[in-house]
């Protein structure tokens, strides 16, 4: 979090006053070629975004691109843009439910990273959150970051996710 500001406005001809509070975080995708972002919550519940298309398969997608850099064929075309965020169920059907192939150091720093926050986030009562996860198309690389994270747990958003 870069910093939490709080907006007061005052409407002349109305007479009505209105407050916004306002969080502005960094942009993790910032110069980067994002292809495919996702917004992660663990559930499966209303959680896919129906594009009308089938997108291409993660797996054999980067597996034509290691190949064409191994035996220096020609490098498949860019991964389609998907501008449009998708859910769990989505990163479910294009990794056909297996898991991220992780470095060993990588995964440890990832699992530290996602244990600082969440223990962060339990402690201050807050345990509705997401994390996006956006893939570099450029670097090869998975970029990850933990937001909607401002609203403290209540019955209603445990409902929600069950």
């Amino acid at each position: 979090i870069l910093g939490v500001y709080t907006i007061r406005f005052d409407n002349r001809e109305t007479g009505r006053k209105a407050i916004e509070n306002v969080v502005v975080m960094e942009n993790i995708f910032y110069q980067r070629n994002i292809t495919r972002s996702f917004d992660l919550k663990g559930s499966s519940r209303a959680r896919y975004v129906d594009l009308g298309y089938k997108v291409e398969n993660f797996d054999e997608a980067l597996a034509r691109r290691r190949l064409a850099r191994r035996f220096g064929g020609e490098e498949p075309a860019e991964a389609e843009q998907v501008s449009q965020v998708l859910m769990d169920d989505n990163l479910m059907e294009l990794t056909k439910g297996r898991p991220f192939p992780l470095k060993h150091r990588a995964k440890l720093f990832f699992h530290k990273a996602v244990q600082n926050d969440t223990l962060f986030l339990s402690i201050v009562n807050v345990v509705d959150y997401s994390i996006l996860v956006g893939f570099d198309e450029n670097t090869h690389e998975v970029v990850v970051g933990i937001i909607d994270y401002m609203r403290q747990a209540n019955f209603l958003s445990f409902l929600r996710v069950c």
